[in-house]
């Protein structure tokens, strides 16, 4: 074993999606973690810093409600098939933690969404079963030191209660774009200015076409809208749809290709898509996975909204997927945590017939850029040392490993 562990050879990757947390019960890696995980899902949000993986909410029409890992569960035989839990995966030991929080958690917990703002977690949105029976427009936050959960009062004009909106944190302030009842899709826009805990509707004219399920970022100059779609159909990223928030007026603005990632379709440009995860870093979008129809997509791809050039990843995702979740901590590291990853289909009468959706709880990670040397050295230290999660305080300080290192890794006291 001393053998084995002294010939592996560390060596820092950006743009290499690695597995955090594998889900095959075989695996040696899995044996060596907590037991407890949560079930496969679709339809979550997660969020996260340098040190944890936050996931809230979800959905799996195939969890029994008699599951024995979730008979302790004081919400599951209510709020079966959706998951009324908050998790957290720390990104050191790749151990899962269910969160026993305190306070009203939201009820609408499928195509919700979720930004971080320091230690406490913002939950917009969502719906329950039926999709569109009940549909939300309140916020919730959860103090993540203190586990409770509020309800955050606003004023204004709030958007109406949807789901699968666009929602996006930019310099104090929540913008909302698009959404569903359930029955009908929009594109308005509003604004909540976290400080006056005021709700404002963005004023347009004209709107592009309304969808459900698409992702937007946010600069100094526009709010930017990738793919969505509807029911029957996604929308292309070829033309980006974009709010001009000093003219107040949509416009649509044409991305350049990636001349070297030529398909047969859609020549340097993403396909369309709906249901993919989306993150921000600066002026660089980054997009993964996805569905375009029935083909679920695993490619990765960078727009940057200065040039307005796409470029593909070298890279792709292990397994396509949509309806999953995507977070950039902020230190460079995305992660994707669940999602859809087959669809069973059987003609009957010369119908195509969506029969069963698998889902997964495996948790994937990347480097996006080239990060600070201490989490380089931190990560290939827990490469050699994979250990050092079980030690404790006392132990891991006369090691010489500093307090915010420690911090991170939630050791033993």
């Amino acid at each position: 074993m001393e053998g084995k562990i002294q010939n592996r050879i560390y060596c820092f990757q950006p743009y290499k999606i690695k597995i955090k947390f594998p889900t095959t019960k075989t695996d040696e890696r899995v044996r060596l973690q907590d037991s407890s995980c949560p079930k496969a899902r679709s339809g979550h949000r997660i969020v996260a810093d340098n040190s944890n993986m936050y996931c809230f909410g979800g959905y799996n029409p195939h969890v029994h409600r008699e599951d024995e890992d979730l008979l302790d569960d004081p919400y599951w035989a209510e709020s079966s098939p959706l998951f009324k839990e908050l998790w957290k995966f720390n990104l050191t030991s790749k151990v899962w933690t269910k969160l026993h929080t305190k306070g009203n958690m939201p009820s609408q917990l499928a195509s919700h969404a979720a930004v971080l703002i320091g230690n406490k977690l913002l939950v917009y949105g969502g719906t329950g079963v039926p999709f569109g029976s009940t549909s939300s427009n309140d916020l919730h936050v959860c103090d993540l030191s203190t586990l409770e959960w509020s309800h955050l009062k606003t004023t204004g004009t709030p958007p109406k209660p949807l789901y699968g909106q666009g929602v996006a944190l930019y310099k104090e302030a929540l913008y909302v774009v698009g959404g569903t009842s359930g029955y009908e899709y929009t594109m308005e826009i509003h604004k909540l200015d976290l400080h006056e805990k005021e709700w404002k509707l963005l004023p347009a004219k004209t709107t592009p076409e309304s969808r459900y399920r698409h992702e937007i970022a946010v600069d100094d100059e526009r709010i930017y809208v990738f793919g969505g779609g509807t029911a029957t159909c996604s929308f292309d990223l070829e033309k980006i749809p974009a709010y001009n928030l000093k003219k107040e007026q949509w416009e649509l603005l044409q991305t350049s290709s990636d001349s070297s990632a030529e398909n047969v379709y859609f020549v340097g440009y993403p396909m369309p898509r709906r249901c993919h995860g989306c993150v921000q870093r600066g002026n660089e979008v980054y997009i993964c996975g996805g569905i375009n129809v029935y083909t679920i997509l695993s490619d990765l791809w960078c727009l940057r909204l200065d040039l307005l050039k796409w470029k593909k990843l070298p890279t792709k995702l292990s397994t396509p997927v949509y309806f999953h979740s995507a977070a950039l901590a902020p230190n460079g590291e995305l992660l994707v945590f669940g999602g859809v990853t087959k669809i069973t289909t059987k003609i009957v009468h010369n119908i195509l017939n969506v029969m069963a959706l698998e889902r997964t709880n495996e948790v994937y990670s990347m480097w996006l850029p080239i990060p600070p040397l201490l989490e380089i050295c931190w990560t290939a230290l827990n490469f050699y040392f994979p250990h050092l999660k079980s030690l404790s305080v006392c132990q891991l300080r006369e090691v010489g490993i500093p307090t915010n290192l420690i911090n991170r890794t939630e050791p033993l006291t």
